[in-house]
């Protein structure tokens, strides 16, 4: 069990985080079974992990490059680092429905933008057809699994990162909301200012997150999901395309 609010783990059952201090949700965290592998997925969820793991962190450094180098045309970037530390705090409403996390911070943005990417791949994986179309829930509950059972051998820092963010994407599947370009766009948008309401600056740097860097990064996701199930001609073709 992980807390929400700053990702740090806590005991099942317990009601206040003992970092923070932050209540944890009273619902439990979703069951997962291991399983013996029937549907042969384990070794393609370790891959896409460490694949997207790749493509985003590249991504989000060319991000900071981009707006830094804006000459004033964005505004400035205040939080540059995805750490627990930076904390926005609660966001102010109008709030993306499917944000479930009670904060902003380094963790709780960066669970939002693996959440979008493992959406993004898994759907691009049933339509390239490299999944059969109903076998890509089987995968998706082979990569919440595979994250689970693994995040405790994984660092401190990306364990929990992975752990609340398949959380999100069980909610978005639950609920029927799914974590779309806005939402993405608009949680980076506030963590990178540092706002916690939709300022002018936010909404300025959400369009142009929307305009070119979502696409960057959808690009980054489709070459991570074809290497991940070995389509190496589609994946060279996208390499070339996002100038790689």
């Amino acid at each position: 069990m992980y807390c929400a609010n700053c990702g740090a783990g806590a005991e099942s059952g317990a009601n206040f985080c003992t970092k923070c201090g932050a209540r944890l949700p009273s619902h439990p965290e979703p069951s997962v079974t291991r399983q013996t592998e029937p549907s042969g997925f384990g070794s393609l969820c370790e891959s896409l992990v460490s694949e997207l793991d790749g493509g985003r962190q590249g991504w989000f450094s060319s991000l900071k490059d981009h707006i830094s180098s804006s000459n004033g045309r964005l505004p400035s970037i205040v939080n540059s680092e995805l750490s627990e530390a930076v904390d926005v705090g609660a966001l102010g409403r109008p709030c993306p429905e499917i944000f479930i996390f009670n904060t902003l911070n380094g963790v709780s943005a960066e669970a939002t933008a693996i959440a979008w990417q493992v959406e993004v791949a898994v759907s691009f994986a049933t339509n390239q057809q490299y999944i059969e179309k109903d076998r890509g829930h089987e995968f998706l509950i082979a990569l919440t699994q595979s994250v689970f059972f693994t995040s405790k051998s994984l660092s401190p820092v990306w364990g929990p990162r992975w752990i609340l963010a398949m959380q999100m994407v069980m909610a978005s599947f639950e609920r029927a909301i799914p974590i779309d370009d806005e939402t993405l766009a608009l949680i980076l948008s506030h963590f990178l200012l540092n706002e916690k309401d939709r300022t002018p600056g936010v909404l300025r740097m959400r369009e142009e997150l929307l305009s070119t860097w979502v696409l960057f990064l959808r690009g980054f996701t489709f070459f991570g999901t074809c290497r991940t199930f070995g389509d190496m001609e589609a994946a060279e073709k996208i390499r070339k395309s996002l100038g790689l």
